[in-house]
């Protein structure tokens, strides 16, 4: 049984670039580019933190499926070179709240989990404004459960 958590993984950075009001800039871990983008998103990475996410697989009760738990971890960052705060939690929201209704409309990530596999967003609310601008952070765990 090979590990699900790639295959979330990839369909996380294939999809979000597709839902309304996200970027074109979704990064496959850190971003690793030379442009500063005002609104960006990672998928497998969070500024400061050391992992991606994390995994783990048991068998069911009967002992003949494997069920593998997991969580993807992303963040999403809105910056502006003013102090305004608002706008960017505005442009940072709209992208988690397209976020969640992906999940909550397809639990299975496009088929990428099993029939009885689900997904659950959590985000963490990270603001920063300082004299050189406002920084709306929304570093985010996809968890799932799938059954192989």
């Amino acid at each position: 049984m090979a590990a699900q958590w790639p295959l979330i993984h990839a369909r996380l950075v294939a999809v979000l670039p597709t839902l309304s009001g996200w970027p074109t800039q979704v990064y496959d871990g850190p971003p690793v580019t030379g442009d500063n983008p005002t609104r960006y998103a990672t998928v497998g990475y969070v500024f400061g933190e050391d992992g991606g996410g994390s995994f783990s697989t048991d068998t069911d009760g009967n002992g003949f499926q494997i069920v593998e738990t997991g969580s993807v971890r992303g963040e999403i960052v809105a910056t502006t070179g003013a102090a305004d705060l608002v706008t960017v939690r505005s442009q940072a929201f709209a992208m988690v709240d397209a976020l969640e209704a992906y999940i909550r409309g397809d639990r299975t990530l496009g088929g990428v989990l099993s029939a009885q596999g689900t997904a659950v967003l959590q985000v963490d609310v990270l603001p920063t404004q300082t004299t050189q601008g406002a920084t709306q952070r929304l570093p985010f765990t996809v968890e799932y459960t799938t059954v192989t």
